[in-house]
């Protein structure tokens, strides 16, 4: 996704929107840091009927992809393209690809039977 753009997962209220990267300080390719640095995006998530909130995705600069959740869901995230030293990056040219699923709750977990003794 661009900023700017939504997502919706089929047959669930959920909808989440990616509307900026707030800052990009991972380590640059190319460059030797003693810190590898972290990109955090700005979202919008909502959740019918649940209000509309804001969620900060922050990604270590080390990680190809990172986690996180969000009520029942878990979201896996990563902020593309990953920073240059000699190469500047538009905030519009970010891209944020997200794979998103829903948690399994408690009433769909199994157990096995236990045999009294």
């Amino acid at each position: 996704m661009s900023p700017g753009q939504s997502a919706t997962i089929a047959g669930e209220h959920f909808v989440i929107k990616f509307i900026e990267v707030i800052s990009d300080g991972r380590c640059p390719k190319g460059a030797i840091c003693i810190w590898p640095g972290e990109a955090n995006c700005l979202t919008e998530i909502t959740t019918r009927p649940e209000p509309i909130y804001l969620k900060v995705l922050s990604q270590p600069g080390t990680s190809k992809t990172s986690k996180t959740s969000f009520a029942n869901y878990k979201i896996t995230f990563d902020l593309q393209p990953y920073p240059e030293v000699s190469k500047a990056t538009d905030k519009k040219d970010y891209h944020l690809r997200l794979v998103i699923s829903k948690k399994p709750s408690p009433n769909h977990l199994k157990f096995p039977d236990v045999a009294d003794g």
